[in-house]
């Protein structure tokens, strides 16, 4: 799989999940700003996983993404304690 298919589904994927992944994170932490490591550690992840797999599995990219979401660490710190994905 090239480098260039691969970030071009990837900012595809980012482009079209990112509000909805953001209202996910913000819901469960409080505020976008204290949401923004952690959405940054999602889409990390999300890229890694398809750099090493690929992605022709992926039927549901935003069900995926938000999957990341949900089994990434249960605690974030965050400025007034933690937040739970």
């Amino acid at each position: 799989m090239g480098s260039n298919a691969l970030d071009a589904y990837f900012n595809s994927v980012y482009s079209e999940t990112f509000a909805s992944v953001s209202r996910y994170v913000v819901s469960k932490c409080g505020s976008i700003q204290e949401s923004e490591d952690i959405l940054q550690n999602i889409y990390a992840r999300f890229y890694q996983r398809i750099a090493k797999k690929g992605y022709e599995d992926i039927e549901n990219a935003e069900a995926f993404v938000i999957n990341i979401a949900k089994t990434s660490p249960v605690h974030w710190p965050v400025r007034e304690g933690f937040c739970s994905l």
